[in-house]
């Protein structure tokens, strides 16, 4: 899961994140895809890349729960004060039915949650965007 955030506001808060290693990520995910894994680690990881007008915060998803894409919400969240724009994007791995190749799809504008992202100003507009997350 991709959180692309645009910064309306000039100031900018630090971040602390835990990142993952390869070795560990490859023990928690099932066998058959821990080859795709450390292939494609550069982009699957953990990683933040700040921009002047942007922001990307990559976060690998472990378990297929919307609790788990809530939790990472609010970690990149929790540390705005002011309002701020967000969409979620989501990157895959797909597997051919006849071959069972296993291909990785990067996040991109294609994959993207909602049409256009969302503004956040409010307590209200981020219990709806963690809902909305949840759906």
């Amino acid at each position: 899961m991709t959180l692309y955030k645009q910064r309306i506001s000039e100031y900018c808060n630090h971040f602390h994140f835990v990142i993952m290693d390869a070795a560990t990520a490859v023990q928690v995910v099932p066998e058959k895809y821990r080859q795709i894994y450390q292939q494609k680690w550069g982009t699957i990881r953990e990683n933040v890349r700040r921009g002047r007008l942007s922001d990307i915060y990559h976060y690998p998803l472990l378990e297929n729960s919307n609790e788990e894409m809530i939790s990472k919400a609010d970690d990149m969240l929790s540390n705005y004060t002011d309002k701020i724009k967000v969409n979620v994007a989501f990157g895959f791995i797909l597997e051919d039915r006849t071959t069972e190749e296993l291909k990785f799809f990067h996040p991109s504008n294609n994959t993207m949650l909602f049409p256009s992202p969302r503004l956040l100003q409010t307590p209200a507009d981020f219990a709806q965007f963690k809902s909305d997350i949840d759906q």
